[in-house]
């Protein structure tokens, strides 16, 4: 995917590198009998991981919150419930365009619904001027278009 958007050095080793750990976390997450998580979730599990390997700041921030934008995608589009002080408090500090390149790449069984609804989200409250899926709009390919009819 990184290849198939051209994207250039260094943010493409910065995504790689985000692939490669972002869900190290996931086999660590402890779970009570219901399913509900104690502890750690699998994306603060990664970023103390990759705390000890990774210098870039805005990579860490990416691997904790890569997963983040969903619940509040899922609160206000299921529960009709979205609180924009917290969004706008959570994401102001991030690479935005770092951010939603990686999603794309990691959000294939979730569908692309959500991170368009990110983008829009962003654009709407002021915190990213443009549109990945605008400028940029392979990014809504499927997975079967970018390897072909396997």
């Amino acid at each position: 995917f990184v290849d198939y958007l051209q994207i250039k050095s260094p943010e493409k080793e910065m995504l790689r590198l985000i692939c490669l750990v972002h869900d190290f976390g996931k086999y660590k997450v402890q779970r009570n009998q219901r399913g509900d998580i104690l502890g750690m979730t699998h994306s603060q599990i990664s970023e103390q991981f990759a705390q000890g390997i990774i210098q870039d700041r805005q990579v860490l921030k990416i691997i904790r919150w890569h997963d983040k934008y969903f619940s509040f995608y899922l609160n206000q589009t299921k529960r009709h419930s979205f609180n924009q002080h917290s969004f706008r408090t959570l994401y102001q500090s991030i690479d935005l365009g770092l951010m939603i390149k990686f999603n794309y790449i990691d959000q294939w069984e979730r569908g692309k619904g959500s991170i368009i609804w990110f983008e829009d989200m962003c654009s709407t409250l002021g915190l990213r001027n443009s549109k990945l899926y605008v400028n940029e709009p392979k990014v809504l390919d499927s997975y079967k278009n970018l390897r072909g009819n396997e």
